[in-house]
């Protein structure tokens, strides 16, 4: 499984992803836990926040960046 399109539908605190539906079958995935998170600024300022985060036994991060979500397996 390679990247995939997700879209965060609730966050906690404000701030970290609590509940993502993936893109491809819809399914809704409950982030257990947000192990660990970053900024990257790439190029021309623009900003990119990475989560590590758990749903299960599953791990995974997530990149965001202007409003979208990309899923990528640990």
């Amino acid at each position: 499984m390679g990247e995939q399109s997700v879209r965060i539908l609730a966050r906690r605190h404000r701030v970290f992803p609590a509940k993502i539906r993936t893109e491809g079958d819809g399914s809704v995935l409950k982030i257990d836990a947000v192990e660990r998170c970053w900024t990257e600024v790439g190029q021309g300022g623009t900003t990119k926040f990475v989560y590590r985060v758990r749903s299960g036994s599953r791990r995974f991060f997530l990149r965001e960046s202007g409003g979208q979500a990309v899923m990528v397996p640990v």
